[in-house]
């Protein structure tokens, strides 16, 4: 009942009991390899608890990480290893088994390479300047929805999903992840930050755009990204400034496919490679979501809207009410008025010479082809793949922030989920697609030398180029080597990018 002997000073509230108890369980530690937090007033006087092996002091395997069961923070001392770090003057101590003290320095972010080519980023890693070994703590991984599973030779990490996202081996009494850290200095030294892969891969999407994605959580399967310049020439080469007309900041309150922009851009100076001139866009004034069409003559306008009209309904359930467009006489031919009577959507046009009345469309043109022209000049690509740009183009932006939705994206306004963007590959890339084994011969290659120039609309594939045939083909097995340009692949070799054809003249477009 009483601990100390003093009067009243039973056990669960006597001073001393409790003093005595803290000083075995650190005695306790200390002995088996733990290291404990020292206390201080300034982190609500908890100890907490590392699991470490007393090796730590000794080793110099500087990129090398261990899994470890008893840690709670992942922790490294290599500064050179944040990819973003937030350092602090004065932090809490943490000692080894030997008695030694170490204090944190700071938090962060770590890229890791899996032994699968895949980089990995570990967040909230401690910087403790002075130990040797890089930690992966197991319960911030299982934290994160992952599993741990530890053997007697080895241990597995998985995901959400049940798929293995890394393995490591036992070396003593240590797992040792199949995994190296990558310092910050070899990934700028490589020549393409993930900022610059990213910005190319989204279409040349502006920096401020690509952060924000990042920052509100927009999509899934971003990396993290700095604030810093981007120097792009197909940027530079590919996009204009110039004043805006007036964007009124006020929403309108609109449903989905209650109003329709749609407007027609071209003539183009080349033909594409599936014969157009122009594109028919659709977009949205809810979801801000965008439609392609590619016309070789602009009398096709009204089959494409019937097409258009037949999807919506059919995919959304819902009607469009309202057409705006410009006066062209496409949207004037009596069939195309005579339809849209009979199904009680309603014309609007614009005054004539002022684009700004159907600002949606028109702005939207705008960005595409700018952004379609960074993509082609940003990879050296002849300008007869301009329909393949453009329509990947409206596929990256239908993924990226619009200032009129605030912090979603067109497509999770419209789909009610956000995108995932892991899929990602800069237009225009080398691509190796697979050959399947009943169409190759025994030492024939098992994949074909094509360039990446989209995504499919009605398969989950890619859209790839064969120079030599001069044709498009859709795979879904494809290794891309995104960074190749000016005519040399990542190994030195030559890697020239066809012309297919010269620019078509006005004259021959009438003729056709």
């Amino acid at each position: 009942m009483y601990y100390c002997g003093k009067k009243g000073h039973i056990q669960n509230v006597c001073f001393k009991k409790h003093a005595d108890d803290a000083k075995r369980k650190q005695a306790s530690a200390k002995h088996k390899g733990y290291f404990v937090e020292e206390e201080d007033k300034d982190f609500s006087h908890e100890f907490r608890l590392f699991t470490v092996d007393c090796a730590l002091s000794a080793s110099n395997e500087s990129d090398i990480w261990y899994v470890d069961s008893g840690a709670s923070s992942h922790m490294t001392g290599k500064k050179e290893f944040f990819d973003s770090l937030e350092e602090s003057t004065y932090g809490p101590k943490i000692y080894l088994g030997d008695d030694s003290g170490y204090e944190i320095k700071g938090y962060g972010v770590i890229p890791v390479k899996l032994s699968n080519g895949k980089i990995i980023h570990l967040k909230n890693v401690v910087y403790v300047p002075g130990i040797k070994k890089n930690l992966i703590s197991v319960s911030m991984m299982t934290d994160q929805d992952m599993q741990v599973e530890f053997f007697k030779t080895h241990c597995v990490i998985k995901d959400c999903k049940n798929e293995i996202v890394a393995t490591g081996m036992r070396v003593g009494s240590l797992y040792r992840l199949d995994a190296k850290s990558i310092p910050k200095q070899a990934m700028v030294a490589g020549g393409s930050t993930a900022e610059q892969l990213w910005h190319q891969r989204f279409g040349h999407l502006n920096l401020q755009d690509l952060l924000l994605l990042q920052k509100k959580g927009m999509v899934e399967g971003l990396p993290i990204f700095h604030n810093i310049q981007l120097n792009c020439d197909g940027c530079a080469l590919g996009k204009m400034h110039r004043e805006q007309f007036p964007v009124h900041d006020r929403r309108k309150e609109t449903n989905i496919l209650e109003l329709v922009h749609t407007d027609i851009c071209g003539p183009m100076q080349t033909r594409s490679l599936g014969g157009a001139y122009y594109f028919l866009l659709f977009t949205d004034d809810c979801t801000r979501y965008s439609w392609v069409y590619f016309l070789s003559k602009t009398s096709q306008t009204f089959q494409c809207f019937i097409e258009f009209n037949t999807l919506v309904e059919k995919q959304f359930g819902k009607s469009i009410k309202i057409l705006r467009s410009n006066q062209g006489g496409e949207y004037k031919l009596g069939e195309f008025m005579k339809f849209c009577k009979a199904h009680r959507i309603v014309q609007q046009y614009t005054v004539p010479h002022t684009p700004q009345q159907n600002g949606v469309v028109e702005r939207k043109n705008k960005t595409l082809v700018e952004c379609a022209r960074s993509m082609l000049q940003g990879k050296g690509l002849s300008n007869s793949f301009w329909a393949e740009a453009i329509n990947t183009a409206v596929y990256l932006k239908n993924r990226s922030p619009t200032r009129y939705l605030g912090f979603k994206t067109p497509f999770e306004a419209l789909y009610g989920f956000k995108p995932a963007v892991n899929h990602l590959t800069v237009f225009g890339s080398k691509a190796f697609a697979h050959i399947p084994k009943a169409d190759r011969k025994k030492l024939d290659p098992k994949s074909i030398r094509s360039i990446f120039v989209g995504y499919g609309t009605e398969f989950k594939a890619y859209k790839l180029f064969n120079p030599e045939s001069r044709k498009t083909f859709a795979s879904r097995d494809v290794v891309f080597h995104e960074q190749v340009q000016e005519g040399k692949d990542d190994t030195g070799d030559d890697w020239h990018i066809p012309l297919l054809m010269d620019e078509s003249s006005e004259d021959e477009r009438e003729q056709e």
